[in-house]
C-alpha cells in the first residue's frame, strides 16, 4: 500500500472514529421537555430484560417520568404488548409513537416530535 492510499485509510478511520465519538456525546446530552408537562411515556417491559434496565437507567438519569408495565405479569399487559406490535422488549410509546428496543436517538427524537 502506497503512502497516499494509507494518508486516505487513516483519515477515513479518523472520520469515523471521531463522528462515533460525536454521536456519543449527544446521546448524553440532557433531554429537552417542560417539566411541568412532561411527554407520556410507557415502557412495557420484562425484570430480566437488559435494555430494559438501561432504558429504566437513562428515564432516571434524564428525570424524566414513565409508566412501566411488565409484560410477564400480567396478560392485560402482554395484549397491550402484542396489540402495539411487540416483538421484543422493551417496547417504549412516547406520545403515541411505539419504539421497539431501546435506543437513545430514537427516545430523542421521539420526545423532540412530541413538542
Amino acid at each position: 500500500m502506497n503512502r497516499k492510499s494509507l494518508f486516505i485509510l487513516a483519515a477515513l478511520v479518523l472520520l469515523a472514529y471521531g463522528s462515533s465519538k460525536l454521536s456519543q456525546l449527544n446521546n448524553n446530552k440532557a433531554l429537552v421537555f417542560d417539566k411541568n408537562k412532561p411527554p407520556d411515556v410507557l415502557m412495557l417491559s420484562t425484570k430480566t430484560c437488559i435494555y430494559c434496565k438501561k432504558a429504566r437507567a437513562f428515564f432516571k438519569q434524564q428525570q424524566l417520568p414513565y409508566t412501566e408495565l411488565d409484560i410477564e405479569e400480567s396478560d392485560k399487559n402482554m395484549r397491550m404488548f402484542q396489540l402495539l406490535g411487540g416483538r421484543g422488549t422493551p417496547l417504549i410509546v412516547i406520545d403515541g409513537q411505539t419504539l421497539h428496543g431501546f435506543n437513545k436517538s430514537d427516545i430523542r427524537r421521539a420526545i423532540e416530535e412530541s413538542k
